[in-house]
């Protein structure tokens, strides 16, 4: 709230003293600026564009009427702009402090004391700010000119309020709104026209109020008229339609005149500025020039009043009366010359130098413009720029989070897609547990059984191979003790024949006994080989049925039993892999390899499968190697170039992934994965439309739509 006192300014270097007054776009008080170093301050005139209960204001028309009292000002008949700025949200305009206050003031307090030549003055005075104003490049036109908007400032006229304002660039100018204030606007401004004639006319009018005291189109009809709208209403059609007002008999002619052309209502017929100058300069020394003879006139009544009376004296009065008269006369003519050529000399001067300020100023002005041009291109230049960089930065964001938004959607349906089957297979693990449980329990029962089986008929058989081990030893024993008993008299009667046949009879038995041995080693060779088939084959069974700790089990005895078995080996790491006991699937796929010759077929499956072991520890490293060395083994086969890519996927070697999807679809067009993978590492180099497109191949091998 404003209030005497109170403190406004950046620096709150103004102190408000007193309120002026209050206009339709803001309220005017003075003020104190205060001085450092000094005892007192300096007076200064604050308009608030608005006060504390009115709306906020458009900075553009706030700016507008600043710049445009800066143009304004420097003329003796327009009040200076000192400052602009903005205070606790309200904007200031500074200027001028006006001690005389305003022509409204004038009006109505000494008017009726004044005479015409005053008013005459008066009106020149605010001419010539009007002529200051048309004159400027472009041209500019006041809009609201009203007694109120004259300051009189050591009693000169001064203008001020270009807040209506307009430049014009050409004599005419458009406008969708009505500028100026009602009882001074004309009939063209009311259409939307504004030309400096807009400005003659409420010259007229205030020149109009200045002679006689009232406004010419104004009356009592329009003032009984309830509401203001209807008041303006009615004022507008009386300036548009009516002719003004007769002025008052004692009006000299010559000011009827002027007023009279002043508010012609087509603009055309109206004075320039200049024009209507010249005829007030005119009628001034006019009127000075009769009232000179008047006041003759009266002089000479009085001499022929003297003569009729006394005629004595006539000779001496006309001798004494009529020269000086004729001297007073010719002296104020030649005053009244030689004050209008000071004048028209003066004026011709100021107009001189007013032309070279404003060549000066029009070079400065097209200097500002051609800089303030480049600044603008530079500006314009550096704005696309950097809209260009933001245009690029937020397609890229765009793209990135469309693509972030599709891996998510991708990564949303995988998960759910996994989840469902980790359900799935989790429900089917518990069955098979359930399952294989139960086959576990009715296999160890069948195993004790068998294995008590096997034990009694090992059993039984070693003690055959061992009676019939011993039957060669002792049976030629038995024979022979046998013989001797028989032939103990053929030694005592040295019965050499008899000798010698024991011997062969001795010989030949201890070579079929060694015979009977061999075969009875090659029969039991051959019967722990049909063990290792049959423990292979059980194994076979188990790891079909997804039994893996089953075919672990019968494949751990095969290689017992015959540890250069490779296939048992490669059988038993798929089955530690199923069962994620990925290290001893690697021993087992290395013995393989390490089994294995090179051209084995067994071995490049032993490589990729060590590879995805490798892959499930996240060693990358190794996997890479192995699925190189399956590549090189089976060039053809589009499973090891896929899983090569998805390595180099997760180790963000994005091109090198896409080059082994791209081997992998051409050798088999037909597998989705490898189109959606090859789309997921597209994404990640930002190639979406590639990337599209394998995803719609995919799905159409999917069977989606």
């Amino acid at each position: 709230m404003l209030k005497a006192g109170g403190k406004v300014g950046e620096n709150d270097e103004y102190t408000l003293i007193k309120f002026l007054g209050k206009g339709t776009y803001g309220v005017v008080w003075q003020a104190e600026k205060r001085i450092r170093y000094a005892d007192k301050g300096r007076n200064y005139a604050l308009k608030f564009l608005f006060d504390d209960t009115s709306e906020e204001v458009d900075f553009a028309k706030f700016k507008r009427e600043v710049n445009a009292w800066i143009d304004a000002s420097g003329h003796s008949n327009v009040i200076d702009i000192h400052d602009a700025f903005s205070d606790k949200g309200r904007f200031v305009i500074v200027s001028d402090f006006a001690e005389g206050g305003s022509l409204g003031d004038w009006l109505k307090y000494f008017r009726q004391t004044s005479s015409f030549e005053q008013a005459i003055e008066m009106m020149r005075g605010i001419l010539n700010g009007l002529i200051h104003l048309h004159s400027q490049t472009p041209k500019i036109v006041h809009c609201d000119l009203k007694p109120e908007n004259v300051l009189l400032k050591s009693k000169v006229p001064h203008l001020i309020d270009f807040g209506l304002s307009r430049i014009v660039e050409d004599s005419l100018r458009k406008t969708t709104h009505t500028l100026g204030s009602w009882f001074y606007i004309s009939p063209d401004a009311i259409k939307g026209e504004i030309s400096p004639k807009v400005d003659i006319w409420s010259a007229g009018v205030i020149f109009y109020e200045m002679l006689c005291g009232y406004n010419p189109f104004y009356d009592d009809k329009i003032a009984g008229l309830q509401t203001d709208t209807s008041q303006k209403f009615a004022l507008a059609q009386a300036i548009s339609l009516n002719e003004p007002k007769p002025l008052p008999s004692n009006v000299p002619k010559e000011l009827q005149d002027i007023i009279f052309k002043a508010l012609q209502k087509n603009p055309k017929q109206r004075f320039t500025t200049e024009e209507m100058y010249k005829s007030l300069d005119d009628a001034f020394y006019e009127l000075r020039f009769k009232a000179a003879r008047l006041k003759e006139t009266i002089v000479d009544s009085s001499w022929q009043d003297t003569k009729t009376k006394e005629p004595q004296r006539t000779s001496s009065l006309l001798k004494e009366t009529k020269p000086r008269i004729e001297n007073e006369e010719k002296t104020r003519i030649e005053e009244n010359k030689k004050l209008q050529e000071k004048r028209q000399n003066e004026a011709l001067r100021q107009n001189e130098l007013e032309k070279a300020r404003r060549l000066q100023e029009a070079e400065e002005k097209h200097k500002q413009e051609e800089l303030a041009l480049k600044e603008k291109e530079d500006i314009e230049r550096q704005q696309k720029e950097i809209e260009k960089r933001k245009f690029d930065e937020l397609e890229k964001i765009r793209l990135q989070k469309l693509a972030e938004d599709e891996r998510k959607k991708l990564e949303t349906e995988k998960e759910e897609r996994l989840e469902a089957e980790r359900q799935k297979k989790s429900l089917a693990v518990q069955l098979q547990k359930e399952k294989a449980k139960k086959e576990k329990i009715q296999r160890v029962e069948e195993q004790k059984k068998k294995e008590e089986l096997k034990r009694r008929q090992k059993q039984q058989r070693w003690e055959t191979i061992k009676s019939l081990i011993l039957l060669p030893i002792n049976l030629p024993w038995i024979l022979v003790l046998e013989l001797i008993d028989n032939t103990k008299d053929d030694w005592k009667h040295r019965d050499y024949s008899s000798i010698f046949f024991l011997r062969i009879c001795g010989t030949l038995l201890l070579i079929g006994g060694l015979l009977f041995l061999g075969f009875v080693a090659f029969i039991q060779i051959v019967t722990w080989n049909d063990t290792s088939v049959k423990f292979f084959r059980d194994g076979e069974s188990c790891f079909k049925e997804k039994n893996y700790d089953c075919a672990i089990s019968n494949f751990s005895e095969v290689v017992k039993s015959k540890p250069e078995s490779t296939y048992a080996y490669f059988y038993r790491g798929i089955s530690y892999n199923n069962i994620n006991e990925f290290d001893k699937a690697i021993v087992d796929y290395s013995k393989t390899i390490e089994l294995e010759p090179q051209d084995a077929p067994t071995i490049a499956s032993a490589y990729i499968n060590r590879g995805n072991a490798y892959w499930n520890q996240k060693n990358y490293e190794k996997a890479l190697n192995d699925y190189g060395k399956f590549i090189e083994l089976r060039p053809a086969d589009a499973v090891g170039y896929f899983n090569r890519g998805l390595v180099y996927n997760i180790n963000r070697e994005y091109n090198k992934a896409i080059t082994d999807f791209n081997k992998a679809v051409e050798l088999d067009p037909n597998k989705a994965n490898y189109y959606r993978s090859r789309a997921a590492a597209l994404e990640n180099i930002k190639n979406l439309v590639q990337a599209q497109s394998d995803r719609k191949k995919a799905d159409e091998l999917e069977g989606k739509k």
